[in-house]
C-alpha cells in the first residue's frame, strides 16, 4: 500500500500563487497590529499588502534557535524571531489566564522511503516555534472577527459551543477517580475545564484527561452568528489565516474586499451575503467533518500498512480508555488500538469504581498504565487495530 498527498487545491495555486515563496512578491490581505512595550494592542489595520518572504523556515530550524540558540542566517532575520517569540509567549501566557484549553491531541506523522513504504511513525509534537504561529494566527482571526462585528457586517465565525453538561459530568466522575481533585461548580466557563487540563498537565494521565474532556465537546462548526469558542474562550473567532486551504476563509476574504473595501456594489453584496451564508457555512462545516473521518480513516489504513509490515516488533503503549470489554491502547508512536480481554491469557475481571482489570492471580491493568503490547490484526471494515498485552512495564 502507498500513500501520498494531494493539494486541496491545484499545484499551482497551493504551492505557485498562494505560497509565501522565497524572494517572490505575493498579493495578500494581512492584519497589521501595533503593541506598546507592555505587549498591550494599542492599534490594528485590515490592509490589502504585497509580502516578499525573506526566508522559508521550517518548524524544526525555528526551534533550534529558541531552545539551543542556533542559527545559521541573518542576525536582522534572528533579532525580529526573538522579539516575535517574547511577544508570543506573552500571549500564550494571556490566553491561558482567560481559561483557553489546552487539549492534548495526537497528530501522526508517517515516514517513508523513496518507493512511499512507511517505514516509521512518531507523533507529531508541538514546540514553541509551533505555538508561536498558533499565537498570532488565532489573534488576527480574533482581530478581523471583532471589527467585522463591529460593523454589523455579514462575516463567516468560526463558533464552539459549550459542553453537553451530562456527557461532562460522566468524564468528571472518571476524572476524579484518577484522584484529580474536581470542583464542580460552573462548567459553562472554559476556565474550569482549563484548570481541569493543567491539573493533568506533566503526570500520565495528561492524554486520559484530554480524551475524556473532548468526549464531551461538540464539534466546533462555521456559522453566520456570532458565539462563543469555548476550547478558545473566545466570544468573537473567525478563520482568516489560511484561505488557500479552506472554504471559509477564502469566502471571508471576498466579503472584506467587497463589504469592507468596498470593491463592488455594496448594497448587492451586503444582500448576497446576509441571505447566502447561513447555507454556505452550514455546508462547509458538513465538508469539514467529512474531510476529518476521511482523513482519521486514511491514517488508520496507514497504521495498519505500518504494523502489517513490522510483525515481528512489540510495543510500549498506555492505557487510555477502558471498557468491560477491553481496553484501549495509544502505543508511544501515536497508534492507538484495542485489546480485547478475551485476548489475554486468563480471565480478567472488570471492576467500573476502580477503573482496572484483575484477574485470580492478582495481576491487574488499570487505567494509565504503561504496557508492552503485540499487534495480533486488524478489521478493515471497521478499521480497527487489535493488540494484546504482554505485560506491565
Amino acid at each position: 500500500m502507498l500513500f501520498r498527498s494531494i493539494p486541496m487545491l491545484p499545484h499551482a495555486i497551493s504551492n505557485g500563487v498562494g505560497s509565501l515563496n522565497e524572494g517572490e512578491h505575493k498579493l495578500t490581505l494581512s492584519v497589521i497590529i501595533t503593541f506598546d512595550k507592555k505587549y498591550k494592542m494599542i492599534d490594528y489595520e485590515i490592509l490589502k499588502s504585497i509580502i516578499v518572504s525573506d526566508k522559508r523556515f521550517t518548524y524544526n530550524e525555528v526551534n533550534k534557535l529558541f531552545y539551543e540558540g542556533k542559527f545559521k542566517h541573518q542576525e536582522e532575520i534572528k533579532t525580529a524571531l526573538l522579539k516575535l517569540y517574547d511577544l508570543s509567549k506573552h500571549l500564550i501566557k494571556e490566553r491561558e489566564l482567560t481559561g483557553t484549553i489546552d487539549f492534548e491531541s495526537t497528530e501522526l506523522v508517517f515516514i517513508t522511503d523513496r518507493n512511499r513504504k512507511i517505514i516509521n511513525v512518531e507523533k507529531r509534537e508541538s514546540k514553541d516555534a509551533e505555538r508561536l504561529i498558533e499565537s498570532f494566527m488565532i489573534l488576527a482571526n480574533e482581530t478581523v472577527a471583532k471589527h467585522l462585528n463591529d460593523l454589523n457586517y455579514p462575516s463567516v465565525y468560526r463558533i464552539h459551543e459549550k459542553p453537553d453538561l451530562d456527557r461532562l459530568m460522566d468524564s468528571v466522575n472518571v476524572i476524579s477517580k484518577l484522584g484529580f481533585k474536581v470542583d464542580t461548580k460552573d462548567f459553562s466557563n472554559p476556565k474550569t475545564i482549563a484548570k481541569l487540563t493543567a491539573l493533568a498537565d506533566k503526570t500520565r494521565y495528561k492524554k486520559i484527561v484530554s480524551m475524556l474532556v473532548l468526549k464531551a465537546m461538540k464539534r466546533a462548526k462555521y456559522t453566520a452568528y456570532k458565539d462563543i469558542h469555548y476550547g478558545l474562550n473566545s466570544m468573537c473567532y473567525t478563520h482568516f489565516t489560511a484561505p488557500i486551504r479552506r472554504y471559509p476563509d477564502l469566502i471571508l476574504h471576498r466579503i472584506i474586499h467587497d463589504l469592507l473595501f468596498q470593491e463592488g456594489n455594496f448594497e448587492k453584496m451586503f444582500k448576497y451575503y446576509d441571505t447566502n451564508l447561513p447555507e454556505i457555512l452550514k455546508h462547509s462545516s458538513n465538508q469539514e467533518r467529512l474531510a476529518i473521518d476521511i482523513s482519521r480513516d486514511v491514517e488508520k489504513l496507514a497504521a495498519i500498512d505500518y504494523l502489517n509490515n513490522n510483525l515481528d516488533k512489540t510495543y510500549k503503549g498506555q492505557i487510555v480508555a477502558i471498557l468491560p470489554s477491553g481496553m484501549f491502547i495509544e502505543l508511544t508512536n501515536g497508534i492507538e488500538g484495542f485489546c480485547a480481554l478475551r485476548t489475554l491469557p486468563s480471565y480478567f475481571y472488570y471492576l467500573e469504581d476502580s477503573l482496572n482489570y484483575i484477574n485470580d492471580y492478582g495481576v491487574e491493568y488499570k487505567l494509565g498504565d504503561f504496557v508492552l503490547v503485540e499487534y495480533i490484526g486488524y478489521n478493515i471494515d471497521r478499521l480497527e487495530i487489535d493488540f494484546t498485552i504482554l505485560k506491565k512495564v
